[in-house]
């Protein structure tokens, strides 16, 4: 039934062009009262050659195909920002029918776009049947906390609100709240991973130009989940800037000192920079890293998350695009209490990806994913996909 459904959808999607025609832009789908809406819908066929671990040293592969359509919605430039997609979709599996399954999400966000005065508000309700370790450089946003290459249904809600009070010419004190409550439920032997983190930060801003500033203050947290709850003191000495047109960075360093009702204290440095450049018009790159504190999950200890990535982009000419991304993922349950919980293990992953544009609105893209994870076999996923984005 699902597998019809989705069927159905790219079908659909694909029949409503010729409706749509007169109306479509090329990258701002249609427009309709003080909306742009972008349908999409893609086809794919891959092969991975661990689709199912035999033993601990020996994998089988199998080929999938998977179908799946959606639709985005965004608002003309206006005082707030909002923006909203929809997705769903389908795998189907050749030998192994039994793990075949959907995929979907449905997102949305709104917040203000300038202003002293700014507030942002998140939510992401999403199915993955793999790994999801994908980063926007132009918003920030990474992969999720927990990578797992199992089904796993998420459910996250993000909402922040600071003030940019002005102290001097160049200084200003920024206070700012976040709430942040996470769930994800996984099909497989993990259960489920839930928490709800409170922060409040008191960064100084001191600016050294209209394009740079420097930033030192101080942040506390408070980590809820089902098993225990944590408190995390933090100092931090941090800058940003859009140095140039073509080049934009962050950088934070900090102290915490956490205390967790089960898992224990610890301490240590931690981390966050984020860098993108564009030389030019056809190529980017960006880099990214750093490490935090998160809760634990499955009912485990808390854990210090170290994440590092980097990647680029380049559109030699019209049809052509090339990109890659790679990440670094190592988790450590805090107090050395028990050092093997997460594996110990340092993951990486590898994606890269070949596009050719067919027409306005079509792309072909073959794409390759390599995976070094805890598992002895290593994962290769090749696959062809035509998309249509409109």
């Amino acid at each position: 039934m699902k597998n019809k459904l989705a069927s159905l959808l790219l079908i659909l999607s694909f029949a409503a062009v010729p409706a749509f025609a007169q109306l479509l832009r090329e990258g701002e789908g249609f427009e309709w009262k003080g909306f742009y809406f972008n349908p999409e819908a893609s086809a794919a066929g891959a092969y991975d050659d661990r689709v199912v671990m035999v033993s601990d040293t020996e994998a089988e592969g199998d080929y999938y195909s998977e179908v799946a359509a959606g639709l985005g919605v965004r608002n003309l430039p206006a005082r707030y920002n909002f923006t909203a997609s929809g997705r769903y979709g389908y795998r189907t599996y050749g030998e192994f029918s039994e793990l075949d399954n959907d995929f979907y999400t449905l997102n949305a966000a709104l917040g203000t776009s300038e202003g002293k005065f700014n507030w942002k508000f998140l939510t992401d309700y999403s199915k993955k049947l793999d790994y999801s370790t994908a980063y926007n450089a132009n918003t920030g946003t990474g992969p999720d906390s927990i990578l797992a290459n199992e089904p796993n249904t998420r459910f996250l809600v993000t909402g922040s609100v600071s003030y940019a009070a002005p102290l001097s010419e160049k200084t200003s004190l920024v206070p700012e709240y976040s709430l942040t409550h996470y769930n994800q439920e996984f099909e497989g032997a993990r259960g489920t991973a839930e928490w709800q983190i409170h922060s409040v930060a008191v960064p100084m801003k001191y600016a050294i130009s209209d394009k740079t500033a420097v930033l030192l203050g101080g942040a506390g947290s408070m980590q809820v989940n089902k098993e225990e709850a944590g408190r995390i003191g933090t100092v931090y000495i941090g800058a940003e800037s859009r140095a140039t047109e073509k080049t934009t960075y962050s950088v934070n360093v900090g102290y915490s000192i956490v205390d967790y009702e089960i898992s224990g204290e610890d301490q240590g440095f931690v981390s966050d920079a984020n860098v993108v450049w564009r030389p030019t018009s056809k190529v980017n790159a960006y880099v990214f890293g750093g490490n935090r504190f998160q809760p634990g999950y499955g009912g485990g200890e808390a854990r210090l998350v170290y994440r590092a990535g980097y990647g680029a982009g380049w559109t030699p000419a019209d049809q052509w695009d090339f990109g890659a991304q790679i990440l670094h993922d190592y988790q450590q349950a805090i107090g050395e209490t028990n050092p093997d919980q997460y594996g110990e293990d340092i993951r990486h992953f590898l994606n890269a990806r070949a596009g050719y544009k067919l027409t306005r609105w079509a792309e072909l893209a073959l794409t390759a994913r390599y995976v070094v994870d805890q598992i002895e076999v290593n994962q290769t996923v090749v696959s062809a996909r035509l998309d249509c984005r409109f």
